[in-house]
């Protein structure tokens, strides 16, 4: 929202597309839970400006490019559309003032299935032949083989959605999946609803095997600078929250590629040069290593001991001679 403000007040002198990309805290007012907290840092990145699907690939596209150079790989990117959402749930019989509630279900159908999203969808008071409804075509999807968009093309086939719109969505899929290198996957997923009611178009998330939140979510909002200035323009952004990130990157030990490997070079303070140590420290990082200086401890066997808490592999004992630096495997 503060970027919508910003750029509805600036816009006549901002260049057109205007591309940005922040990094800050973000805010809200829910129980805190594994890799959910109520402050949280969001990277960002939005165009403003342009109409087409090259938003959207060039936002995917950047957005794994950061993730593979972190380390990531076999991460899924799920994409839907609000649109293709809305012509599902008319196809079901649902009335379209109530769609929202729908989607609010439906976004909870991989922690509670289908049949908790049914129960959910009743006690809204809505048909139950709408809800049969639902719950037959979703089966009908998971049951088709093949790609992904096999998926889409019988959704689209079955309700009747826009033209236009699948084919932006099928292009989209390609051009990412494409993009890939089989490092990552893509694929057209039904009930992906994303939680934010100004999405107007494709929206999209992705997710890391084992867990069971995404690591980053976004979408198309074309009228929500029109709330502020008047006039729609369209916009499209994704984030990556840093927090999930950086869990998954401790519980999975992950080393981003080109990163080096990290040393302990431990001298003796009592009778080493430290214009010695500092250059035996230079001599080290030089061959490649990213070097921590520690002082030897009265209990050197602890103090190695907890080296490798601290992400350290190797170690060098400095015994005085610059020719001679020993590297030892933790």
């Amino acid at each position: 929202m503060p970027l919508v403000r910003f750029y509805s007040h600036n816009q006549q002198n901002l260049p057109n597309p205007f591309k940005s990309i922040q990094i800050g805290s973000v805010w809200r007012a829910e129980s805190a839970q594994q890799g959910r907290y109520r402050q949280f840092t969001q990277c960002d990145i939005d165009i403003f400006g342009v109409k087409s699907e090259l938003a959207e690939v060039e936002l995917l596209q950047a957005t794994s490019e950061a993730l593979l150079k972190l380390g990531f790989e076999n991460f899924t990117i799920c994409i839907n559309d609000r649109r293709l959402l809305s012509s599902l749930a008319g196809y079901c019989g649902f009335a379209e003032d109530r769609f929202e509630s729908v989607f609010i279900a439906l976004d909870k159908l991989d922690k509670i299935g289908l049949d908790g999203v049914s129960r959910e969808l009743a006690g809204q008071g809505h048909s139950e032949a709408s809800i049969e409804n639902l719950k037959k075509l979703l089966v009908e999807l998971a049951e088709v083989s093949g790609p992904s968009e096999k998926q889409l093309e019988v959704l689209a086939g079955k309700t009747a959605a826009d033209t236009e719109t699948v084919e932006a969505l099928m292009r989209v899929i390609s051009i990412v999946k494409e993009a890939s290198g089989g490092k990552f996957n893509v694929q057209f997923e039904p009930s992906l609803v994303r939680g934010m009611g100004y999405y107007t178009g494709p929206i999209f998330e992705i997710k890391y095997p084992g867990y069971n939140y995404s690591i980053a979510g976004g979408g198309r909002y074309d009228r929500m600078v029109g709330k502020m200035s008047g006039r729609d323009v369209p916009a499209c952004g994704f984030s990556i929250g840093f927090e999930r990130i950086i869990g998954i990157l401790m519980d999975e030990n992950f080393e981003p590629q080109g990163s080096r490997e990290k040393l302990a070079l431990i001298f003796d303070e009592n009778r080493d040069k430290l214009a010695d140590v500092m250059k035996a420290a230079a001599n080290l990082r030089s061959q490649g290593y990213n070097v921590l200086v520690q002082g030897k401890k009265k209990d050197m066997k602890k103090q190695i001991d907890q080296l490798p808490a601290q992400a350290v592999s190797k170690l060098c004992l400095f015994k005085g001679n610059l020719n001679n630096l020993e590297i030892k495997t933790i």
